[in-house]
């Protein structure tokens, strides 16, 4: 834990965000269909860490708190006790980091491959990401705030939506704009981020859980 915020979540938000574009790359798809996928895949990860990260319990500077700790509102939509737009919020916040990290690397090609900038841009990229998490367009995403409350059935509404709109997404790359050619290859070897990310992740989430 650090200042009571464990320092798993950007890790595992990053290995997640990396992996998932690593693959992505194995493939010839446009660019904009990749935040889409990125989030739908860390929303589906989430589904196998929160079983366990609500049951973790640690002591801190104000006392015992699980890794994920949350206070639902009286009437709050939940899932595994927790808001429904938590798992909404994966899906969002790994598309952020999704479009700066496509547009770091965007810069990092313009600058000629410039360590500097390669070494760079990710934290940035991060920052960036945070910036719009903490912004209105957060709750709107989440509950369509202001529009409505939180604790409205929106929280459902807005997680089945754009799940349904992610998964059409993913369908559209890879039905419509994948042209079959494969420009990377991926090997466990030397892709083993991946491999642990998709595979040895989940299946310990499932076997403590």
């Amino acid at each position: 834990m650090l200042f009571n915020i464990p320092i798993t979540v950007p890790i595992i938000e990053f290995l997640i965000i990396y992996s998932t574009l690593r693959v992505l790359k194995s493939v010839n798809i446009p660019a904009w269909t990749k935040p889409f996928i990125t989030g739908l895949s860390a929303m589906v990860f989430d589904f196998s860490l929160d079983p366990v990260a609500v049951k973790q319990i640690f002591q801190t500077m104000d006392g015992t708190i699980a890794r994920w700790t949350y206070y639902p509102l009286a009437g709050e939509p939940q899932i595994y006790g927790e808001p429904v737009m938590n798992f909404t919020g994966w899906i969002y916040i790994a598309g952020y980091w999704t479009v700066f990290i496509l547009i770091g690397e965007w810069w990092h090609k313009k600058k000629g491959y410039s360590k500097s900038v390669g070494y760079i841009y990710p934290f940035l990229a991060a920052i960036a990401s945070l910036a719009c998490m903490f912004s209105p367009l957060s709750n709107f995403f989440n509950y369509m705030g202001p529009f409505f409350e939180r604790t409205s059935n929106m929280q459902w509404v807005n997680l089945i939506a754009l799940s349904v709109i992610t998964i059409g997404v993913l369908a559209l790359a890879f039905l419509k704009f994948w042209d079959r050619k494969v420009i990377y290859s991926i090997t466990p070897k030397k892709d083993f981020p991946i491999m642990f990310t998709f595979l040895g992740f989940p299946l310990v989430n499932t076997i403590f859980a």
